[in-house]
Order: C-alpha cells, then structure tokens, then sequence
C-alpha cells in the first residue's frame, strides 16, 4: 500500500468520526487498510454530547406604575352675594291742579242780564259804572242799543286791583281772578287772589 492511498483512507475516516461526532454518539471504529497488521489503522472517535444550552431566558420587564393622586384643589365656595336693597320709591309731588272750589257772587250787581254771550274780555279799569276793558275772544253783546258786558256767559278777568259795587278784586299779577257770569250769582272760575266783600270779609283764592 502506498503512502498516498493511505492518505486518502485515513481522511475518509477522519471525515466519517466527525459526522458520528455530530450525531451526539460515541463510537470506536476499527478499519484495516491492508492484511499486514502493521497496517492496521485504528481510529476512535469518542463523542461526548454536549448539553444543550438552555434557551435564554426572555428577559422580563417589569413596569411597576405608581399612582400617586394629585392633591385636590379645593373648590372655592362663593362669597355670600349681599342683596341689592331695593331703592325706596321717589314720591313724586301731584301736579297742581286748579282748584274745584266753588264761590259765588250772591250781589244783584253781579246778576247777568237777558242775554246770552261766550265773550272772553279783561276789565282793566272801573269807574263809578263805566269799565275799561279789552276783549279776548268773541264779541260784545249789543243791547238796548249799547253794548253790554252783562250777558250769561260772559267771563271776566280781573286785572290788578279794582272795586266794583263794594267787592275789591285783587288778582295775582301772573295768574288774574276770572269769574263767569250765570244764572244765580257771579261764579268764581280760576286764577288766584283776593275778594273783599262789602262787610269786610276777604275770601283768598284758590
């Protein structure tokens, strides 16, 4: 046997016990390469399973998560609300009026003749029976041939102080005596002021 062809052998059984040794077994193999036994090659091929590696272990992870509360906000508590008094009501004076009293003239001087007549006039003067006047609204009343200021429904306006058949008119610069001629007497119908009557007695008017 040549050296070479012993060669050859010898990797194939070299390749042989690394196959067996991959398989985890032990093995002793006797191989003869020629019938002189100084050619006998003896190979052992021992195989010690290696133990398996224990898969790793996953690693594990562990989250501990902590809940710590956020300390309450105390709520506020709204401060009482004050109540808004309520405004006394404002008494508001009434508006003056013209007054409802009633006064008349009783006097037959005063009395209205036999005749009808919605004349408005001032009296400005007197004398004795003769009057000064100025005519406001409406006309005079002719009677008898003359001109009259005597018929029923006739007002008079008395301006500033003047006496006529013993009355004494004192009238309110701003605001003049006014009295209406009608049946039963000579009737008070506005302004302010004074009338004295022939005893002497001052009635104030309103």
């Amino acid at each position: 046997m040549n050296r070479s062809r012993l060669g050859r052998q010898i990797a194939v059984l070299t390749l042989a016990a690394l196959i067996l040794a991959g398989c985890g077994t032990q093995q002793v193999i006797y191989v003869v390469a020629s019938p002189t036994p100084a050619a006998v090659i003896t190979v052992v091929v021992t195989s010690t399973p290696v133990p398996p590696t224990p898969p790793s272990a996953p690693a594990v992870i562990t989250v501990v998560v902590t809940s710590t509360p956020a300390p309450s906000t105390p709520t506020p508590t709204p401060a009482p609300s004050t109540p808004t008094p309520t405004p006394a009501p404002t008494s508001v004076p009434p508006t003056p009026r013209p007054t409802s009293r009633t006064f008349v003239i009783t006097d037959k001087a005063f009395n209205p003749e036999d005749c009808q007549s919605n004349t408005v006039l001032e009296i400005t003067g007197v004398q004795g029976e003769s009057f000064s006047i100025t005519v406001k609204e409406g006309n005079l009343a002719i009677r008898g041939g003359r001109m009259t200021i005597w018929c029923e429904g006739i007002e008079h306006i008395w301006i500033g102080k003047l006496s006529y058949a013993g009355h004494t008119f004192d009238s309110s610069a701003g605001n003049p005596l006014r009295f209406l001629l009608v049946k039963g007497g000579y009737r008070y119908a506005g302004g302010a002021g004074t009338v004295t009557l022939p005893d002497g007695t001052q009635v104030t008017l309103p």
